[in-house]
């Protein structure tokens, strides 16, 4: 657990080879709400007396042990640390009610001068951090993975993280006219040229 900003307290989980030698970087997954649920069934079996928050949903997702077994053959083959990552909004801080509702608060946020894929970025940065943090400050070289709109969230935050190396970003939006929402970026750039950007200084990878 850490503290993203005041009053906002995340959670980041790392599953790496408690044996071997130590992994030399790390792939860290940012969630949307879809991959939340998905990642859940992968660890149900084998995590669920670490994880009754987390699993407590009225609807918990059904267990998935091939999910699992993938994940720990990527440890072990890939020598990686795998790290997932659901910033405000998802997993744990989800907020509860219909679309409609939803929409209120992301507008009662933009209302305060701050979109909540704005404060995704931040918590998206404050999570390469902790991962520093826990793995003692060794400045392990990050790989992020992200999908759709959070993809463009990942891919502001390694702007101003130099630690990461690759960005493997799905789905991106053609546009912010499209989403995701930061307040009057569009009067000074979007994103596809802030993908240029981002290839100078790490490896791209669109799908």
């Amino acid at each position: 657990d850490f503290t993203s900003q005041h009053n906002v307290q995340l959670r980041f989980y790392l599953l790496e080879n408690a044996t071997g030698a130590r992994a030399e970087k790390v792939a860290l997954t940012v969630f949307n709400q879809s991959g939340w649920t998905h990642w859940l069934g992968s660890v149900h079996a084998p995590f669920a007396d670490q994880l009754p928050g987390e699993l407590a949903s009225a609807n918990p997702p059904a267990a998935d042990s091939p999910a699992f077994e993938k994940l720990k053959s990527e440890v072990a083959e890939k020598k990686i640390a795998l790290a997932f990552f659901a910033p405000r909004g998802v997993g744990l801080t989800a907020w509860s009610g219909d679309e409609k509702a939803l929409t209120k608060i992301r507008r009662r946020f933009m209302l305060l001068g701050q979109t909540l894929d704005g404060m995704r970025v931040w918590d998206i940065r404050r999570a390469m951090q902790a991962v520093h943090y826990v793995r003692e400050d060794d400045r392990a070289n990050i790989e992020l993975h992200a999908d759709g709109a959070m993809a463009v969230n990942a891919l502001y935050a390694a702007l101003f993280e130099p630690n990461v190396r690759r960005l493997d970003l799905m789905n991106l939006p053609q546009s912010h006219t499209v989403g995701p929402d930061y307040l009057g970026i569009l009067k000074i750039c979007d994103f596809p040229q802030v993908l240029d950007a981002e290839r100078t200084q790490a490896e791209l990878v669109e799908q």
